[in-house]
């Protein structure tokens, strides 16, 4: 495994929900540790927790390439009765939020990252969630790793909210798509990449349904919150620039020819990052 460069110590990288955007994830953390441009804090909601989960507990990004093409992580979050929402039904004593209860990811995680917990990662990382036990959104940075990104990954009514240290814990992209607000008090970051997937598809109007007019509506909610966001980094001297890679929408269930697809669509587009954001610091020494 080739070694990772040098953290920028001035530098943060946020992952946004992108659903099932695992790929482009790893692909564009790929393309920016071979141009040499590598964050000293990472933060993640959903696709991007989990991507970046794995990074921060050591893997490099082609080693969580490896373990995301592998059948195990393609078929985890598909549960025997979610489609016939078995986990609803009233024998179970503790209440469900969605069709999967979450077991079969949660198990795939644990055998990768173990008992790891987050304020132990190898490089500083937070995690987007919503509390529902405490109505808000919140970025994790201390408590189990594993529990905490299958949390951030329970898309509503498909995976059911999770309770970890005691709180109902739902999908971190909700209102924190990508997570970033959390380094506004930081003394040494003061640049934050956002790395977003893909672009929002507008149907024309007479054929817009019903998943349509949801996606869209939590695209424009999701737009809001995050120039509120910006706006008050912008307040505090810090500067957070979205950088996207508009792949295709993936499948439900994405085959290893596309997996290798998405990534490297990420991958180049970390590597013309990586080529900006060396081109802007030499211009600011020049």
């Amino acid at each position: 495994m080739d070694p990772l460069p040098t953290p920028d110590r001035s530098l943060a990288l946020t992952l946004d929900s992108a659903f099932l955007g695992f790929y482009t994830h790893a692909g564009f953390l790929q393309g920016l540790a071979e141009g040499g441009c590598w964050p000293a804090e990472i933060a993640g909601a959903s696709a991007g927790a989990l991507v970046g989960g794995l990074v921060a507990a050591g893997n490099s990004p082609r080693q969580v390439l490896d373990l995301l093409l592998s059948w195990d992580f393609r078929t985890a979050f598909y549960e025997a009765g979610m489609v016939v929402g078995l986990p609803f039904w009233p024998i179970y004593r503790r209440r469900y939020s969605g069709a999967s209860k979450g077991n079969r990811i949660l198990a795939w995680l644990k055998r990768h990252l173990g008992d790891l917990r987050l304020e132990d990662t190898a490089i500083p990382f937070g995690i987007a969630v919503t509390n529902l036990s405490r109505v808000r959104a919140e970025v994790k940075r201390e408590g189990p790793l594993a529990e905490l990104i299958v949390a951030s990954c329970a898309y509503p009514t498909v995976l059911s909210h999770q309770v970890v240290e005691g709180d109902a814990l739902w999908d971190g992209g909700i209102a924190l798509s990508p997570p970033f607000i959390h380094w506004l008090e930081s003394p040494t970051l003061h640049h934050v990449l956002a790395h977003c997937i893909g672009v929002s598809v507008v149907p024309p109007a007479l054929k817009m349904g019903v998943s349509d007019a949801f996606a869209l509506s939590h695209d424009i909610i999701g737009e809001e919150l995050f120039e509120l966001r910006r706006q008050k980094m912008a307040e505090a001297g810090k500067t957070v620039e979205r950088v996207v890679t508009p792949t295709r929408r993936p499948k439900v269930f994405i085959t290893e020819r596309a997996g290798r697809e998405f990534f490297e669509a990420g991958r180049q587009n970390g590597l013309r990052t990586a080529r900006t954001q060396r081109d802007a610091k030499t211009a600011a020494h020049a």
